[in-house]
């Protein structure tokens, strides 16, 4: 566990750039996740009926 003289002198700013790096890529990846899923359950209703329908698409 650091000391608080330690927080205090640590220089968080050399982070920064990771930091928006790191969530530049997490809203990407999330965009590309919701994009397949979107066109998954579609094809997936617009090819299956009944039973297959509804296990395959979890509703």
């Amino acid at each position: 566990m650091p000391t608080w003289q330690q927080l205090r002198d640590a220089r968080f700013t050399k982070y920064e750039g990771a930091a928006d790096g790191w969530g530049k890529v997490s809203n990407r990846a999330d965009a590309a996740r919701i994009r397949v899923d979107q066109e998954m359950a579609a094809s997936i209703h617009t090819t299956q009926k009944g039973e297959a329908q509804t296990s395959a698409s979890g509703t």
